[in-house]
């Protein structure tokens, strides 16, 4: 398998916009090139981990997800918002995008999208919750129980060797979308830097989902009563 390196991947926007120049690296890292002059590096070095990250969070990658057991920050005590929520959770610090509690079997990948058919929707599940400001940090308030604060979310891998070469390519296009026109490049290519990003999206999603069998939610007490599943 193709291994990629932030570099490679800069060099395929780079390559997929119709621009020749190549970076170099001693690790295959930004923050190691070797060649820090010029425009593409300029650009390339700003817009990677935006790109990188946005993309990301996009979608529930299985290489960038994380289970975690939450630490109450506010048990709400004496707060104005107890009358709508019990408790406020830290936000995991390396949380790109809260996904999900985990006490519910089976509930898991959903095939929603947002109106623009870019962001995918988080799942229903039986622990609303909220993600707010509370005291200057990022919490989640939600009536969960503290042992029953297990959680999923997605996390800012920057492991590029961790990345699957459908997810690579992926965000080699979102990356020559956004450099493009700072690169002054014709509007043919960028037209074609977004429609690839579109097919690679999907490519990228599909073989994620192909890749996982997520269980049946769990039959409620009535239906377990009757003797259903």
């Amino acid at each position: 398998m193709v291994t990629h390196t932030e570099i490679t991947i800069c060099n395929m926007a780079l390559e997929h916009i119709g621009i020749g120049v190549k970076l170099a690296s001693t690790d295959g890292t930004l923050a190691n090139a070797t060649t820090t002059t010029g425009e593409e590096y300029t650009e390339c070095n700003f817009w990677y981990p935006k790109v990188r990250d946005l993309v990301l969070a996009a979608a529930p990658w299985g290489f960038s997800m994380k289970y975690a057991t939450l630490s109450e920050a506010d048990d709400g005590t004496s707060e104005v918002w107890t009358d709508h929520w019990d408790r406020a959770y830290t936000y995991p610090s390396d949380c790109l995008r809260f996904w999900r509690f985990i006490d519910d079997e089976g509930v898991g990948l959903s095939a929603r999208y947002d109106s623009e058919g870019w962001l995918m929707l988080a799942p229903g599940g039986s622990y609303p919750y909220e993600v707010r400001n509370h005291d200057s940090s990022v919490v989640i308030m939600s009536n969960t129980p503290t042992d029953c604060a297990q959680v999923e979310y997605i996390y800012a891998n920057t492991t590029v060797s961790n990345y699957p070469q459908s997810f690579s390519s992926l965000l080699s296009w979102r990356l020559a979308e956004r450099i493009a026109a700072p690169l002054s490049v014709s509007a043919e290519r960028v037209t074609r830097a977004q429609t690839e990003g579109i097919r690679m999206w999907q490519h990228a999603l599909g073989q994620m989902m192909n890749e996982q069998q997520r269980r049946r939610p769990r039959a409620g007490p009535s239906i377990s009563a009757r003797g259903g599943d």
